[in-house]
């Protein structure tokens, strides 16, 4: 007779993660970004690793901020005065911005070569800094402008009324 291996109880996290709702689109999205970000820094892709952080308020941007001052939705500072950050955390998101447009995602009117002189690791460390607090105050935000209920009373109603919400979230077009 086969004995099979006891099941334990799967260790309890008390990371404030586990209460957010990363079903939502645009925190999904983000979280991605954050996550591909560190990988390509770690491996030494600062310019790359840079887009990716960039990336993240992007994808916030999506959210529904039609409440806030300023547009959060064409602004990073906005954006990030509307998260109640610091003014000095959205000019950092200004310029993050700024050189991923001149370095990473159109690089021909400039000397790429040189772009580690902008982006070292002390630079690299406040833009993730950012990106991470950026990120956990839009998941604190996020039950104020829901879009996708992360304990529904019913599961099969849930996933079809948030079916197109979802499938768009892991970046496959829906018809628009």
């Amino acid at each position: 007779m086969t004995k099979w291996a006891r099941i334990e109880d799967a260790p309890r996290s008390r990371s404030r993660w586990s209460r957010r709702n990363t079903l939502d689109p645009a925190l999904h999205e983000a979280v991605f970004h954050f996550l591909r970000g560190h990988s390509l820094n770690s491996a030494g892709f600062a310019i790359e690793a840079l887009a990716a952080f960039d990336c993240v308020l992007q994808s916030l941007q999506t959210i529904d901020w039609s409440g806030a001052v300023g547009d959060p939705r064409r602004n990073r500072a906005d954006l990030v005065a509307t998260l109640r950050l610091k003014p000095e955390e959205g000019s950092l998101a200004e310029h993050v911005y700024f050189l991923r447009n001149q370095y990473a995602a159109h690089a021909g009117g400039w000397r790429w070569w040189d772009a580690g002189e902008h982006v070292d690791d002390e630079f690299m460390e406040r833009t993730s800094n950012l990106t991470v607090r950026v990120l956990r105050r839009a998941a604190d935000v996020e039950p104020a402008v829901r879009r996708i209920d992360p304990e529904p009373d019913c599961w099969s109603q849930w996933l079809m009324e948030s079916f197109p919400q979802v499938f768009r979230a892991i970046w496959f077009p829906v018809g628009r």
